[in-house]
C-alpha cells in the first residue's frame, strides 16, 4: 500500500488513467475500467488507512478509520449491485425502494471516503485538526483525479516519504 503513496504522479497516472484510456475500444474495456476503479480505491484507502496512523503517530486524534474501512469495502459491492438488472424500472415498489437506499447510501460512502482521504492529506500536512475549508480542494483534487493527481501526489509523496 506505501508503494502506490510514493510513486511519482505520471506513474499513479499511467497506472490508473492509461490502460482504461487503451482499451476503451475494445471488449475488455468494462475489465479494465474495473480494475482501474480498484486501483483508484486503492490509492484512496492507502492515503486514509496509512495516513491515519501517521495521525495517530504525531498525537492528533484520529478519524473514523472503521466508517471508512466499510465504505471502501461497500463501494464496489453497491456498484455491481447497482449493475444488476434487479433494480430495472418495471420492478415492484419494494424493490424501487431498495435501489434508492442503496443508490443514496453509495453517494454517502463516495462522499465520506473522499472528505476523509482529503481530511487526512490536510492533517498530515499541517500537523493538527483541520477544518472543511483547509481540506476541501483536496477532496476536490481527488475528485478530479485527472488534473489533481499533478499537485496532490507530490505532497502525498513528501507526508510517506518521511516514515519510510
Amino acid at each position: 500500500m506505501r508503494t502506490i503513496l510514493t510513486i511519482k504522479h505520471w506513474q499513479l497516472v499511467a497506472v490508473i488513467i492509461l490502460p482504461a484510456i487503451l482499451f476503451s475500444a475494445t471488449s475488455l474495456r468494462e475489465i479494465a475500467g474495473s480494475i482501474c476503479g480498484l486501483l483508484f480505491l486503492l490509492w484512496i484507502y492507502s492515503i486514509g488507512y496509512l495516513g491515519q496512523k501517521q495521525i495517530r503517530s504525531i498525537g492528533l486524534r484520529p478519524l473514523n478509520l472503521k466508517l471508512f474501512q466499510a465504505n471502501v469495502l461497500l463501494l464496489p459491492i453497491l456498484m455491481l449491485l447497482n449493475r444488476l438488472p434487479l433494480f430495472s424500472v418495471d420492478q415492484s415498489n419494494t424493490l424501487d425502494l431498495i435501489g434508492i437506499i442503496l443508490g443514496l447510501y453509495s453517494a454517502f460512502a463516495a462522499f465520506q471516503v473522499l472528505l476523509f482521504a482529503g481530511k487526512t492529506i490536510a492533517e498530515l500536512e499541517y500537523r493538527r485538526q483541520v477544518t472543511l475549508g483547509e481540506y476541501f480542494m483536496n477532496s476536490l483534487q481527488i475528485i478530479v483525479f485527472i488534473l489533481g493527481v499533478w499537485t496532490l501526489q507530490p505532497r502525498i509523496n513528501r507526508q510517506f516519504e518521511e516514515t519510510i
